[in-house]
C-alpha cells in the first residue's frame, strides 16, 4: 500500500474518531438540556444550550460539503460555555459539560484553554458557574461548583482528575440527571430575590 493511502486512511481514522466523539458529548448535552427544559415548564429558570458555531464549507450550486466547528478565540469575546441561563431568582448561570469513555480518570485536555477562565470571569460577574464531567467509562456523572472545580484544577500535578478526586471536590448525579434538576431548584430558592419591575 502506498504511504499516501496509509495516510488518508490514518486521517479517516482520525477523522470518524472525533466525529464519534462529538456525537457522544452532543448525546451527553442533549440529556442535560432535557433536563433544563423541565425547569423551564416547572418555572425555574430558563437555560439554553449555546450552539456550536459552524463553518460551512460550500461545493458547486451552493451545496453544502463539509462543516466543522469554529475555533473560538481564546482571548476575544465569542467564548462560551455549553449552557447559559437564568434562574427565577434573577440568578445568572453558566454551565459547561464534558463527556470521557475513560474509566479511572478524566484528561484535562478535554477542557479548552479558554473555558476555566471564561468560567471564573463569569462568576466573578456574579453568575453561578458548574462543570458537570460524564464518565461513561464507569456509568457516573459529577457536578463541580466553579470555583472549587478551578481551584483543584490549579493545584493538580498531573494531567487527569482520578474518579476518587471526583467523588471528594464534586457532587454525584444520578443517572437520569433528576439529582441536577433537583440541585439547579434548590439554587433558585437559596438565592430567592426581590425582582424589581419598572
Amino acid at each position: 500500500m502506498s504511504k499516501k493511502k496509509e495516510l488518508k486512511i490514518e486521517l479517516k481514522k482520525e477523522n470518524d474518531k472525533r466525529k464519534n466523539s462529538n456525537k457522544i458529548g452532543a448525546t451527553f448535552e442533549q440529556r442535560i438540556q432535557k433536563v433544563l427544559d423541565e425547569l423551564r415548564k416547572e418555572n425555574v429558570g430558563y437555560i439554553v444550550k449555546i450552539p456550536t458555531q459552524m463553518k460551512l464549507i460550500r461545493g458547486a450550486g451552493g451545496r453544502i460539503v463539509s462543516a466543522f466547528p469554529v475555533p473560538q478565540e481564546e482571548k476575544g469575546y465569542n467564548c462560551l460555555l455549553d449552557f447559559h441561563g437564568i434562574l427565577k431568582s434573577g440568578k445568572t448561570i453558566c454551565i459547561e459539560a464534558k463527556s470521557c469513555a475513560n474509566k479511572t480518570s478524566f484528561p484535562l485536555d478535554n477542557i479548552k484553554p479558554y473555558q476555566l477562565p471564561l468560567l471564573e470571569e463569569l462568576m466573578d460577574y456574579g453568575a453561578l458557574g458548574y462543570f458537570i464531567i460524564e464518565m461513561r467509562g464507569v456509568g457516573r456523572t459529577f457536578l463541580f461548583e466553579g470555583y472549587k472545580f478551578i481551584e483543584y484544577v490549579a493545584g493538580l500535578e498531573r494531567k487527569s482528575i482520578p474518579v476518587k478526586d471526583m467523588e471528594e471536590i464534586g457532587i454525584e448525579l444520578d443517572p437520569d440527571l433528576k439529582d441536577l434538576k433537583n440541585f439547579i431548584k434548590s439554587l433558585t430558592n437559596r438565592y430567592k430575590q426581590s425582582i424589581i419591575r419598572i
